[in-house]
């Protein structure tokens, strides 16, 4: 019979060896849909949220001054 202490152990060991089989994943480039992020400074400490999106029409008013989108903005 295992005693607390040895179950908490065996949980820890389970945990760290989970996060050495993730850090490989991560290290690799994002694929199928999740490419867009590709350019994503995801190893930058300071960054910890990256987003992606396309705007392909409407405008943007800038002081009163409306701009229209005539082409795809990322």
């Amino acid at each position: 019979m295992m005693t607390r202490r040895g179950v908490v152990l065996a949980v820890l060991v389970a945990a760290l060896a989970s996060l050495g089989t993730a850090s490989s994943a991560f290290a690799k480039e994002p694929q199928k849909g999740f490419k867009v992020f590709n350019q994503c400074p995801r190893f930058t400490k300071e960054v910890s949220l990256c987003l992606y999106d396309q705007t392909t029409g409407g405008e943007v008013v800038l002081n009163k001054q409306k701009v229209p989108v005539t082409k795809t903005i990322t």
